[in-house]
């Protein structure tokens, strides 16, 4: 390529941005569109089937570009994680209508497999983990993040020369994403592993990146009150660190929601390795990879996505303790024993939108008015939930009524502030309800009304002058004006400013008329720019209850899952098995539940 002199301002520009993103396609900004340049651009356009255009950028040749709509991109960068693809969002971070020059743009986002939020691509009962591998000789820390929840689990072990704990383990937790510590990347069975047996991009990290000075500083600034309970290993610690700063960085947001985290060990599950939950067949079949034939397909009768995935963690890390395992089947027997009981919970859990995940999007700025009605309709019923098992004698289940907050207050402002049908867009208006606020009904009524105010204006100026005739009109050249015939001119007030003078008539404006003209030409942007901080102050009312909605969140989930297992032995007279720590296993008229189903009718 020539030299950079002689490109256009702002192809130098995309150019300097590339140079920063190097293993990331560019969207570019520009106007309506998102454009990509030169390879970027070959690259989409063949992995899209996007036309090949082409743009002059100040070299003799005109550099090779695609573009999509800003509006429909989402569709398309979904499209090019799925592939492993990275996609950094160079946006325009000022009004072009302000801008002296160029319009400035930058990198406000980097959309990885394991950050999309795109809620076609993600599984609504999957966690989608990005997962970052840490080696030193063969010990092995691993810790996983679901962005679009918030979740965060960790655990250290140490494995074999194979590293099969390690490929087990992965197998486990299927994260889209892996990040390699450079130890771990030099590892030829871990990369082919995970190459091999996973769909999953790999991202090879610098050694500074997993530098302990490093990491230990992100886990104690990001997780302040949870620095302690994390900070139990050296292995685990760098692993969380490495993790978050580059979701932060990714993210280009400091990603409130991840809070806390889990340190979990081995040794508090059943080992199961990728072998056996293929052959046991406990997520999908054997044959067709498919959720149909498997043991979750029978015993999954969860009503939301949350519970769904709890239970499919519950399936793939079975409990060993004794007490745990009883404190399990209490609640589910609880649950069993008022059948009226658990169909009102599961009535109630049906209306249960994905919480964790549209509170996400509202960390990471991309939550809009339907997201908040759908909060909204899950809030309503956690009183309802709460009821429900406010009188149990599982302690399990008092607990997750304790964890739950109802939401009240928090449900009733957003169902007071935020219209029932509202458009995607938050800066377009149409987001806040009638009556809410005096100023957005008064840019309503001036929007729906304008030619009623022209009528007042016109009724009052005529009882005012006592000028019979008196016209209050518009053209697109002067604006509003008042007319008046040159046989009343002796009539017109002092306050009436000469606007234009015709042949028969006078032209006139006020200082109303001119107020009442500016609200109408403005009233419109006016409307959106005051819904928008309405709407963002609500967002803020949010966020003041972030980690009581997460709690509630997960409670619901347990419930969920709870409720599914309960409803599954009921309906199939499952009998709850008494679980010791004896070595003995005593099964007497076993059925197989899921040749069971196949063999119904």
């Amino acid at each position: 390529m020539a030299s950079k002199d002689e490109l256009t301002p702002m192809m130098r520009h995309y150019l300097s941005v590339k140079e920063q993103h190097p293993d990331c396609i560019v969207f570019y900004r520009l106007g309506d569109f998102y454009e990509m340049f030169f390879d970027d651009a070959r690259l989409v356009s063949r992995e899209l089937e996007l036309t090949l255009t082409g743009r002059s950028c100040g070299l003799p040749e005109r550099a090779p570009m695609c573009g999509v709509p800003f509006h429909a991109a989402d569709t398309y960068i979904s499209r090019l994680t799925s592939r492993g693809y990275k996609v950094a969002i160079c946006e325009q971070v000022e009004d072009p209508k302000d801008a002296k020059g160029m319009v400035r743009r930058d990198v406000v986002r980097i959309v990885t497999p394991g950050t999309t939020m795109d809620d076609a691509v993600l599984s609504r009962r999957i966690s989608n983990y990005t997962s970052m591998v840490y080696v030193l000789g063969y010990e092995v820390g691993i810790a996983s993040a679901d962005v679009s929840t918030g979740e965060l689990i960790a655990t250290v072990f140490s494995d074999d020369p194979c590293f099969s704990a390690l490929a087990g383990e992965l197998k486990r937790l299927a994260p889209i994403e892996i990040l390699l510590s450079p130890e771990a990347a030099n590892i030829p069975t871990i990369v082919a592993f995970i190459k091999n047996s996973l769909s999953a991009s790999i991202t090879m990290l610098e050694p500074y990146e997993v530098e302990r000075r490093r990491t230990q500083v992100l886990l104690f600034t990001h997780f302040l009150e949870a620095s302690d309970k994390l900070d139990k290993n050296y292995m685990t610690t760098t692993a969380i660190g490495a993790l978050m700063q580059y979701l932060i960085d990714t993210q280009k947001s400091p990603l409130y929601h991840i809070a806390d985290g889990t340190l979990y060990q081995a040794a508090q599950f059943l080992e199961l390795d990728e072998t056996a939950i293929r052959n046991l067949e406990l997520l999908e079949n054997i044959t067709e990879k498919k959720k149909h034939g498997s043991l979750l397909w029978v015993l999954d009768r969860t009503k939301t996505n949350g519970g769904g995935r709890a239970l499919k963690k519950w399936l793939t890390r079975p409990l060993l303790n004794p007490v745990a395992i009883t404190r399990r089947q209490s609640a589910i027997a609880a649950l069993i024993e008022s059948p009226m009981k658990l169909d009102e919970i599961r009535e109630n859990l049906a209306q249960i939108r994905d919480i964790e995940r549209i509170m996400t999007k509202f960390v990471l700025g991309s939550g809009n008015a339907r997201d908040f009605n759908s909060l909204k309709a899950s809030f309503a019923v956690i009183p309802a939930l709460k009821s429900s098992i406010s009188d149990t004698s599982s302690s399990y289940l008092s607990e997750l009524n304790e964890q739950m907050d109802d939401l009240i207050t928090l449900h009733d402002r957003i169902a007071a502030t935020i219209a029932d049908e509202v458009p995607m867009s938050i800066k377009e208006g149409g987001i806040i309800r009638d009556g809410f606020d005096e100023q957005v009904d008064r840019f309503r009524y001036i929007q729906k009304n304008s030619g009623d105010l022209l009528a007042q204006i016109e009724g009052r100026e005529r009882a005012r002058t006592g000028i019979k005739n008196l016209r209050v009109t518009y053209n697109k050249v002067f604006g509003y004006f008042i007319e008046v015939t040159k046989s009343y001119l002796d009539k017109v007030p002092a306050d009436y400013i000469r606007k234009q003078t015709l042949t028969g008539c006078e032209r006139f404006i006020t200082e109303e008329l001119k107020k009442v003209e500016d609200e109408v030409y403005t009233a419109t942007e006016k409307l959106a720019m005051y819904e928008y901080k309405l709407f963002m102050a609500l967002v803020d009312d949010l966020m003041e209850k972030l980690v009581d909605i997460q709690k509630t969140a997960l409670a619901i989930d347990a419930l969920d899952a709870l409720a599914s297992l309960a409803i599954v032995a009921l309906k199939n007279n499952y009998v709850c098995p008494t679980v010791d720590n004896s070595t003995v296993i005593s099964i007497q008229d076993g059925r197989h539940p899921v040749v069971e189903k196949f063999l119904e009718g």
